[in-house]
């Protein structure tokens, strides 16, 4: 008896940490973000279906899609606190970009050609750990598969694959700003973090150069931008108490896709891959 006592009890602790795994992995992956607003679970239901037509068709008729609200307040909670523990683990070794660049960020030999000058602090993804919320939410395949129907419905899409800008954390401070360039990539996905009022304001130029401020977005809000096709830039932080910060995802048609060594060198600051296991 005392045998199958201690088998029934092995049985029934075995059987406990399953579910406490599962309904941990149920609760952690139901509130990262907010399902409620935008059920990427439930990819058949009608409200999925009618989240991707209406964004589908912002992204095709104005060039950007936003979705407020996109993570909980917890996770944005969490992943702020993440960032500042990289930046005080790493210290000096992000990267404090201070560059000129051409509108279409390309290496040239024209002095006629307009210069832009842009400043930011950078974490590379190679700094980022694979634990961290932010890692998760960029590897969640149904937030691919959702930005593949908005943006490139006819092929597939894929996560790049460049060790530096498949996913990155810009910071802009007191005199930081992105002038205006075009991107190298079809788009871009923004998840902002931290976003001032009237200061760090996402703008983009349609027809005529009329310029579109964007002061709707709001932290824990996610973009969705044809950063190829619309020139943009982020306005100048000019106060010394108010930051932005927000994670760029990068995503290509090609499996293979990786930035070039000058990009690498000229927004990252280095060519080589970093190991994050180094001591600091």
């Amino acid at each position: 008896m005392l045998c199958s006592y201690m088998y029934k009890m092995k049985l029934f602790t075995r059987n406990m940490t399953i579910f406490k795994c599962y309904y941990h992995y149920r609760r952690h992956s139901h509130t990262l973000i907010n399902y409620t607003e935008y059920p990427f679970h439930e990819p058949n239901s009608s409200a999925y279906q009618s989240l991707v037509k209406r964004c589908r068709q912002s992204f095709k008729t104005t060039g950007c899609c936003y979705l407020p609200n996109f993570i909980s307040n917890k996770t944005l909670e969490t992943i702020l606190n993440e960032i500042t523990e990289w930046l005080n683990k790493y210290g000096d070794r992000v990267f404090h970009s201070y560059e000129l660049h051409n509108l279409h960020l390309q290496e040239t030999t024209n002095t006629d050609e307009e210069q832009q000058k842009s400043s930011k602090t950078v974490i590379a993804y190679d700094q980022i750990p694979t634990t961290s919320l932010l890692h998760q939410i960029y590897q969640y395949n149904p937030l691919t598969e959702f930005i593949r129907q908005i943006t490139t419905p006819e092929t597939k899409l894929y996560r790049s694959r460049d060790e530096m800008g498949a996913m990155y954390v810009n910071i802009y401070e007191k005199g930081n700003q992105l002038n205006w360039h075009y991107d190298n990539s079809h788009f871009f996905v923004n998840l902002l973090l931290k976003q001032p009022s009237d200061e760090g304001i996402f703008e983009y130029k349609i027809q005529n150069d009329k310029i579109i401020s964007r002061n709707d977005f709001e932290a824990r809000g996610l973009t969705i931008f044809h950063g190829s096709q619309y020139r943009h830039r982020v306005t100048e932080i000019k106060s010394p108490k108010k930051e932005r910060i927000n994670a760029i995802f990068t995503y290509a048609t090609i499996s293979d896709h990786k930035l070039n060594d000058y990009i690498h060198k000229k927004f990252f600051g280095r060519i080589q891959k970093w190991d994050i296991n180094d001591e600091y």
